[in-house]
């Protein structure tokens, strides 16, 4: 920061004093507009119009003078919606041994991170020109009156960056398992000739337990925009030492 300022947006991110690096700056998503709403008692949107059933709803935060004051503003409401900084990360690995043969695992994984997820909000944002996601196939209709989609329309609030998109992007993952064997007798082979052979398998990216929607919550940056995920990979091989 300079001069004598204490915060600095960019874009989806807020650097503010006393706040974590990597703060995601947004709306707070507080659900769907039903039908029987008397929307005129709901916070207002001025720069969009009268809300209609099916519009996202966003919480009323603050105002000019520091209060909720019954309008939403990007100025007023937008609040830290958590930060791609994790409260720790981690790892564990471990070897056994027994007669012949070893075992190796890895584990590593992050707690607290927050991941915004783009790739989500454009598939689920109707205005675009992309494929769409699933997730609306849930969208509020009068039959349908879901309280977490809103409903297929074009316009702003479906724009609106807010807590639906920031992500808890905790894991764990079970990076590497190795099990091998070594064979060190061969009856074709003189006893005055040392030889070992050493068959092993390795399986990497085997499982990820987290709950994030997205492709994979290990995102570079903190911001996924449908980034290729960790590829599990298979391989067997064999060291031959004489």
């Amino acid at each position: 920061l300079y001069a004598q300022t204490t915060e600095m947006i960019q874009g989806v991110e807020i650097l503010r004093e006393g706040e974590p690096l990597g703060s995601f700056y947004g709306l707070i998503f507080d659900g769907v507009v039903q039908k029987n709403e008397d929307v005129f008692l709901l916070p207002s949107t001025p720069s969009y119009g009268i809300l209609q059933p099916g519009d996202p709803k966003f919480r009323d935060v603050s105002g000019g003078n520091g209060e909720p004051d019954n309008h939403i503003s990007g100025a007023y409401d937008r609040v830290v919606l958590g930060s791609k900084q994790p409260d720790f990360t981690y790892g564990f690995s471990t070897t056994f041994h027994y007669k012949g043969f070893d075992f190796y695992a890895s584990l590593q994984g992050s707690q607290g991170n927050k991941v915004y997820n783009l790739l989500r909000r454009y598939l689920e944002r109707p205005t675009d020109a992309y494929n769409i996601s699933a997730t609306l196939l849930n969208s509020w209709t009068e039959s349908n009156p879901s309280n977490t989609v809103p409903r297929i329309v074009s316009s702003p609030l479906s724009s609106e960056l807010d807590s639906r998109y920031v992500e808890d992007a905790s894991y764990l993952r079970l990076k590497t398992v190795t099990l091998g064997y070594t064979i060190d007798k061969f009856p074709f082979v003189s006893s005055g000739t040392p030889m070992k052979i050493r068959l092993f398998a390795t399986a990497q990216n085997l499982f990820t337990l987290s709950g994030y929607k997205g492709y994979d919550p290990e995102i570079s940056g903190g911001i996924d925009l449908g980034t290729y995920p960790m590829a599990r990979t298979f391989y067997i091989g064999a060291n031959v030492s004489f």
